[in-house]
Parts: C-alpha cells; structure tokens; sequence
C-alpha cells in the first residue's frame, strides 16, 4: 500500500467568493469579467486539469511577522479570505510563474498600498488595465444572497418553475421553498505583500509534517460534522450519500493511493448532503431531477463537484478526483469523462448553454461551502505544534492593559503603542517628542526597536507607570514572551553598558 500523503500533484479549486454588505457594488463590466473567470477556472480545473496548484513551499501554514496564518489571507488583519481562497491562489501561482518569484498567498488591499505610500516591485501603477498579472493588482470578487423583493420578478420566477424551466443565472430558491434569493456581489482590489518595495510584513512558509496538516483538515471536519449528514466507512466498492437515512457512506481513507482523493471525494458526499436532513439544510432543487441519469441528477453532481473543489481550497487540501481505486472506477482518469458527460447532460435545462449551466452549478457550489463553513475560526484549529515554530520569530508582549498595548515586533524590528483610548493632544506631542510616530497602517506609535527606540520606551513606561506585568487574562505563552522580553532587554542593556565602559 502507497503511504498516503496529501500534497501529491494534484488540482486544485481556482476561484471563490464570499459574504459583503453591498448589492449595487459591481458594474455590468466587472459582471461580465466575473462570469467569464468562474467559467474558464472551473473548467480548466475540472475538466481539463491544467495548472495544478503547488502551494507556497508546499505548505499550507505561513508565518506573518512571526504568527501562523492559513494561505490565503489578509496580511494586517490575518484574516482568511473564505470562498476567494481559490482564487487567490491561482492568482499566486500565475504570478511566481511569470516573475519566477516564490511568493506566498498573502495580500493586503490595493487601497492600503496607496495610504500608506507604498509600491509595487514589478509593475506600473499607472493604471489598472485586465492584465492583473502585469499590473501586480487583482480583482477578487466578493457575494452575498439578497431576498427578493420586487414583486414583477417574483411573479416571472414562479413562472419559470411552473413550467418547469430552471431559475437564470444568479438567482436561486430560498429554503422555504417559496421565495428567491439573487446574487449579489462587490469588486475589491488586492496585491501581494512580498511584492511591495517596503516589505512592510515578514512572510515565511512554515514546513509541516503529513500528520499536523491531516490533524488540522481533521479537526476542521469535526467542526462542521454537525451541520452536515452523519458518515460511515462502511463501504467497499461505493461512496454516496443516502438521502432517506441522511448519511454518507464511504471507502476507508487507507483504500485510496494519496490522501486528497479521500478528502476530494467525501467533500463531494458532503455537498450532496447540504440539499438533506429534516428540515432541509439548503434547497436547490432542479427541474427534471427523477432519478439516476435524469438532467437534474446531472446538475447535483456538477454542484457536488465544484463544491468539494471549493472546499478542498479552503482547506488546502490538492483537489484530485482522478479516482485511482480501482472499485471506484473503470479506469484511470475516470472523473474527467465522468463530470463531461455530467455536463452535456445538465446544460438541457439551461438550453444547450454550457457557460450558463456552470455559473448556476457555481452558485449552488458556492452557497453550500458557505454554509458548512459559517463562523468556523481556521485559526484557532492549527496545531500547537506548527505555531510554535513561529516562536523565534513572534511579536514580543512589552505591556497589556486596560490603557495600553505594546509589542516588541521581532520581525520588522519595532515597537508598537496600541492605546484603548483616544490619545490626547499634550500625548502624542509628548510621544513625537521622544521619537515615536503614528502608522496608519497599524494604527499605532510606533519606533525603531534600537537604542534610541528602547530608551524612548523605557522613558515612556516609567513616565506613565506602565507595569510590565500582564493583565490575567493574557495566557502562559504571553507570559513565557514577557520573561524573553525582559531577559532580551536586560542582555541589550549590558551589551551597552560594556561599550559605554570602552
């Protein structure tokens, strides 16, 4: 038996989005531009296989200034970007393919670039044409769905269901089976941190073990099981999910020759088990769905395709459904004609139209990834372990109260003021006396951690009768760095005492 791993070269989902607050937010252009990206995206990467994800340094974890994030995300806030995941990553590979970079999935917002004056290595910013490649900006594009309320729509839509027509693209049934949801969505611009001149972050890979990466997808499964159906591995020859006893049957994980073809194919079953339970979890029913062959059953495979695509990107598990086990399959590369055949049938309720019939089949996607995954904290799901690597090179806790933060940011070499409350006029004169300024960016004093910084520091905290005790709340680890701090500072300070005796 083959030792299972999970990052084999395989493929994974290209493209994603996730919840904002506006309906009005994106031009008919950018519309146009969205649609055509799902289509290319879903189907080079489920029908044709091209370009397969190879992630950052083979990892699914990154350091940002010393603390352990998920590929990708947001930079200054380590937020993870949901459903865009996918996206964002294949924009990361496209762009270390044509500069010969090994930059990792990380961003920041085009319009944080430009308040705080910073610039990008490899192009001109003169504008933002189509090419996000060439310009180092791109577009992700962010959905929600919004209940209909116009009433001459609402009466066209129950039209099209009465004779059994399919709902157009962007709008779906709710799941009172009685009113519609449309799709909503925004435009944002984003660029990649290690493409900025100032390299105002610290970005490195964090290596770990098969064992660590599976324990987290693991505990990440555990987290949702209870919004989806049970499942069992009881299976030899089958994986599916049962609609009248609301579970997923499965081959054990050890029948498949890599890892992600197990997690490709359960994350499939999973969204298939989205449209079940009592009451039902999500409707999307479909016109024409009677059974094993019919148009509609056609559909649900598609939607349980991309979805199990889009997960397997938000997990960073490779997406590889080039089923290998031989009960699950009449020969190798089994998916790709199985999904094709999918598709020629599935466009029929959608008149032949293959980019209409993959835009519906996204959405529907998109809608059950977003409810398995709703309010799951990724980060709180690393392992210890992998955050510990991160150690040598974490921000330092200098002080934490009900008036102050500061931090000792090991990895961009300053220190930072954080204050609860607004900083009066006589303050901030006081602290731009001493040599700190304000940064937009961190919303925070901050000064250069040499000499100078650390006596500014110093002079501050005693001025003001900030304690470097923490408060109770902080835990052990902030503990552990604040006797580090402390023992770094007293080793400075001897260091400087034996020059000065020079």
């Amino acid at each position: 038996m083959k030792q299972l791993t999970l990052f084999d070269d395989c493929q994974p989902s290209l493209f994603g989005t996730d919840d904002l607050e506006s309906i009005d937010g994106l031009s008919g252009i950018d519309r146009e531009k969205f649609k055509k990206n799902i289509v290319d995206l879903v189907t080079n990467s489920l029908l044709n296989w091209k370009k397969p994800w190879q992630p950052f340094s083979d990892s699914i974890f990154t350091s940002v200034n010393g603390r352990v994030v998920l590929s990708p995300c947001n930079a200054y806030s380590r937020k993870p970007y949901g459903a865009n995941a996918a996206s964002l990553n294949s924009y990361t590979l496209g762009f270390n393919e044509m500069y010969g970079t090994n930059f990792a999935p990380i961003f920041i917002t085009y319009s944080m670039l430009k308040k705080n004056d910073w610039h990008l290595i490899h192009n001109n910013l003169g504008s933002l044409s189509d090419d996000s490649l060439s310009t180092g900006v791109h577009r992700i594009y962010e959905v929600f769905w919004a209940k209909v309320t116009d009433e001459p729509t609402i009466e066209r839509l129950n039209q099209l269901l009465e004779v059994g027509e399919s709902l157009p693209f962007g709008f779906i049934l709710a799941n009172d089976g009685k009113t519609f949801l449309q799709r909503a969505m925004k435009g944002q611009d984003v660029v990649l941190v290690q493409n900025i001149q100032e390299q105002p972050f610290e970005v490195k890979s964090i290596s770990a073990p098969e064992a660590q990466k599976i324990e987290y997808i693991d505990s990440i499964i555990e987290a949702f099981s209870s919004r989806v159906a049970n499942v069992y591995h009881d299976q030899s020859d089958r994986c599916y999910y049962m609609p009248a006893t609301d579970s997923i049957h499965l081959v054990p994980a050890k029948a498949f020759s890599i890892i992600n073809e197990y997690y490709s194919t359960r994350f499939h079953e999973t969204i298939h088990s989205t449209h079940g339970g009592k009451p039902i979890r999500i409707n999307r029913s479909f016109p024409h769905q009677t059974g094993f062959g019919s148009i509609g059953y056609a559909m649900e495979e598609l939607v349980a395709e991309i979805g199990a695509m889009l997960l397997c990107a938000e997990l960073g598990v490779k997406y590889n459904r080039k089923d290998k086990v031989k009960a699950l399959c009449d020969e190798e590369g089994n998916s790709i004609a199985y999904l094709g055949s999918w598709l020629e049938e599935a466009k029929k309720l959608y008149k032949d139209d293959k980019e209409t019939t993959l835009l519906a089949a996204y959405g529907h996607a998109e809608r059950a990834v977003n409810y398995i995954l709703k309010d799951i904290d990724f980060e709180s799901y690393i392992p210890q372990s992998i955050k510990d690597q991160a150690d040598a090179a974490a921000d330092i806790l200098l002080c934490n109260n009900d008036e102050l933060r500061a931090v000792n940011v090991v990895s961009d070499g300053y220190i930072r003021l954080t204050f609860a409350k607004f900083v009066s006029a006589e303050k901030r004169q006081e602290l731009e006396d001493l040599g700190f300024h304000f940064s937009k960016a961190f919303k925070a004093f901050q000064i250069k951690n040499d000499e100078k910084g650390m006596q500014a520091w110093e002079t501050w905290r005693k001025k003001h009768k900030q304690d470097t005790t923490i408060t109770q709340t902080d835990n052990s680890d902030r503990e552990r760095r604040l006797r580090l701090a402390r023992a770094r500072a007293a080793a400075a300070m001897a260091i400087l005492a034996l020059m000065k005796l020079k």
